[in-house]
């Protein structure tokens, strides 16, 4: 078992007007090789679509603890004690305010059910800079903000 410490977010990297789901991207992560990734299963834990609906993607039971078919595959060796959250979408600029206020919601949410701090959250390409990736393709230090707001005023 491993107690989730840090969340980590991602995007999608799909065309900003594409409001694609966990349906899609279960397909790209798990179609074999060439078309996709071969993998058994999505890699994240939740996907929030350009409409603000999040939506489950790869099982997690809800405790503070990941058990081996619960961890994630989304940032190669950060995926023990990590939940990954998966935004639709590329920029940050095209992000519609549905979309972002499900997402510091879902961020909030999963913090205070961790009993983790904002500072917990995390986007792809803090934890993984030498991926060369932008992902998230969020200003982390405003989304760590606006999440701290959120568990400073008890909902979410």
């Amino acid at each position: 078992m491993n107690k989730i410490v840090n969340i980590i977010v991602h995007c999608s990297d799909s065309p900003d007007s594409l409001d694609i789901g966990v349906k899609e991207i279960r397909a790209w992560h798990t179609a074999p090789v060439p078309k996709g990734r071969g993998w058994r299963e999505i890699g994240y834990h939740y996907v929030v679509r350009l409409t603000g609906a999040v939506e489950n993607g790869r099982f997690e039971n809800g405790d503070p603890f990941l058990v081996a078919s619960e961890v994630g595959a989304h940032v190669a060796g950060h995926n023990r004690g990590t939940l990954a959250v998966c935004r639709v979408g590329r920029l940050e600029a095209a992000m519609p305010l549905a979309q972002r206020a499900a997402l510091v919601g879902l961020l909030a949410a999963l913090c205070r059910r961790l009993g983790l701090p904002a500072t917990a959250v995390l986007g792809h390409a803090e934890v993984a800079p030498e991926s060369g990736k932008t992902c998230p393709n969020l200003d982390m230090h405003n989304l760590r903000r606006d999440v701290a707001a959120q568990l400073q005023k008890g909902t979410t």
